[in-house]
């Protein structure tokens, strides 16, 4: 386990996964544990080579079949892939110092075509928290990528989402196995997310530019790079009086419908980034 801190901000990093586990900005706990010791149930989870779900555990890339692990059982899922391959990895210790710490891993597969260098970047800055993901191709082969980060927020059980710039809602994609070409898309009116009602989320949006997640208790910016798509979840594995925002670089299953999905030809990188920062004010 690894502590970093900057004045009252502090994060505690496990070294399978590289997972935080633990995120405090401004004195206040921002980010909700995990209460049954699944990484995606809580804390924040790397998401890496892809997140979210690969249906059937299978796709084809470059006219090759490959075969993912099924470890969703935990969910009660026993025949898809979900939340990448890197989530029990152990990643190794780089650089640390105050409020910094790297770390980096070797992603092999006998499902992924390719070895896929990974390395994160955790930075502790004045009520903020910053992850910089960087992956580079190490193989021979071309690989599919796709990133996502998995942060559970804290709430008192009511929340909503501002973005700066307009939504696209990508319907049903988390729901079933869809090719790009017949998915449903809705440009949104409003560039506002809440759960009115009670309302459940298992939710794909593209755009909306910076996002404002606001609570009774606080309001947290968040800032993407090259995570233009994110999922809103409040399902049964959030822990209670939490709700999670995915950033990803691509849709849900795009390992099938190729929907925003990259790929890295022999030595090609891939980098983007998240900050998580307290205001002290509504934007």
């Amino acid at each position: 386990m690894e502590r970093i801190d900057y004045l009252d901000n502090e994060a505690i990093i496990l070294e399978d996964g590289a997972y935080v586990s633990s995120l405090t900005l401004g004195g206040i706990q921002v980010i909700q544990r995990s209460v049954d010791g699944y990484k995606t149930h809580g804390g924040i989870s790397l998401l890496i080579p892809y997140a979210d779900i690969v249906y059937g555990a299978k796709y084809s890339f470059e006219g090759i079949e490959y075969l993912l692990p099924k470890n969703a059982t935990y969910e009660n899922d026993f025949k898809n892939s979900i939340h990448g391959l890197t989530n029990d990895l152990r990643w190794n210790v780089k650089k640390k110092m105050e409020g910094y710490l790297k770390m980096a891993c070797i992603v092999e597969n006998p499902g992924y075509p390719s070895k896929l260098g990974a390395s994160v970047t955790y930075k502790l800055k004045h009520n903020s928290f910053h992850i910089e993901i960087s992956l580079k191709n190490l193989g021979e082969k071309s690989c599919p990528v796709m990133v996502g980060l998995h942060p559970y927020f804290k709430s008192d059980g009511k929340w909503k989402i501002i973005c700066d710039e307009p939504l696209v809602s990508l319907k049903g994609i988390t729901d079933k196995e869809v090719q790009s070409d017949l998915l449903h898309i809705d440009p949104f009116e409003s560039y506002e997310i809440s759960n009115n009602n009670r309302r459940i989320f298992d939710d794909c949006f593209l755009g909306g530019g910076n996002i404002h997640i606001i609570t009774n208790n606080t309001t947290i910016e968040l800032r993407r790079d090259n995570l233009p798509f994110f999922s809103v979840y409040n399902g049964p594995f959030a822990p209670k009086n939490s709700f999670s925002i995915v950033p990803m670089s691509a849709a849900p299953n795009s390992f099938n419908n190729k929907f925003g999905l990259k790929s890295l030809k022999p030595k090609e990188s891939f980098n983007c980034r998240l900050s998580i920062k307290l205001l002290n004010q509504l934007p």
